[in-house]
């Protein structure tokens, strides 16, 4: 009976939480097409552990709408006090929310959100594999990025010391692709920074990024950092390096998120490697740049 008048109260609580707006921690843009938005997670969701690796929020501008909501996948991580979406203008209510961004960034104004979430969760439990392959498209990378901050941290948030949930992972591999350069800004001191956590902690998982920019010419665009590369991902280099550098790995997660062309190629890698010795599983988002 308690439990059921405390699942009520939950619901109840979290509803009025929906509805209620909130203001914005941080609304801006990256480049010319992406919004970041961040807002305060709902404490209780946050207390009872509603917040994971792998979900999507439904959120709401008031400023633009009172009826329309999207779903989003977050980017933020487990342990993090907020919530952060990235949003790209890939439809009409996405373009007025990434125009909205930069009218706010331009005189330094947050707005109003109403957020319904979080839901969803990875099907997979990521921790239980040894070897880690992550892709993401465009902004695909957002449930990567997620995953990256569970095991890695951030600068504000370092990863908690010798968690025994990470035992069995030995190496991640991440893979961003987009069109150009000036799009990896919005993760790449980021990564850049749990590029350096990784080889630092010998309790983590080691770490290897790659970051492609397809529509680039000339290696001037890519010599600020070691994370970036012109043209795009040889992914059947790639599944072949993680068979040499861990010949005695049993169990192997990938994981893809973008556009079709991107996922199909990574799952017949997978296909093609997976052997009564080397289990290899495939999970993946689809959807365009």
């Amino acid at each position: 009976m308690h439990v059921g008048r405390w699942k009520g109260l939950d619901k109840a609580l979290r509803f009025v939480w929906t509805l209620l707006p909130k203001r914005t921690l941080l609304f801006g843009n990256h480049g010319d097409g992406i919004a970041q938005v961040r807002f305060p997670k709902n404490p209780i969701a946050k207390f009872v552990g509603k917040h994971r690796v792998g979900q999507y929020m439904f959120v709401n501008f008031p400023e633009l709408s009172l009826t329309e909501w999207h779903p989003f996948s977050v980017a933020s991580g487990p342990r993090e006090d907020f919530v952060e979406l990235y949003i790209r203008d890939l439809g009409d209510h996405t373009k007025r929310i990434v125009a909205l961004s930069k009218r706010c960034a331009m005189i330094g104004r947050q707005t109003w959100i109403r957020a319904d979430g979080p839901y969803g969760v990875h099907d997979f439990n990521y921790r239980r594999y040894e070897v880690l392959v992550l892709a993401g498209g465009g902004v695909g990378i957002t449930p990567v990025i997620g995953l990256l901050k569970d095991i890695y941290g951030t600068p504000s948030d370092p990863p908690p010391m010798n968690d025994d949930n990470r035992c069995c992972m030995r190496c991640v591999y991440a893979v961003w692709v987009m069109p150009h350069r000036s799009d990896a800004d919005t993760f790449l001191s980021l990564l850049e920074h749990q590029v350096r956590v990784a080889a630092e902690r010998p309790d983590l998982p080691a770490l290897v990024v790659e970051i492609y920019c397809t529509r680039e010419k000339g290696p001037s665009a890519v010599q600020s950092s070691k994370l970036l590369h012109l043209g795009r991902p040889k992914f059947t280099i790639l599944m072949d390096r993680t068979g040499h550098e861990h010949t005695d790995t049993a169990s192997t997660l990938v994981f893809a998120c973008g556009p079709g062309r991107m996922v199909n190629e990574l799952w017949d890698e997978s296909i093609k490697r997976t052997s009564a010795m080397r289990r290899i599983d495939f999970h993946h988002e689809t959807f365009e740049f």
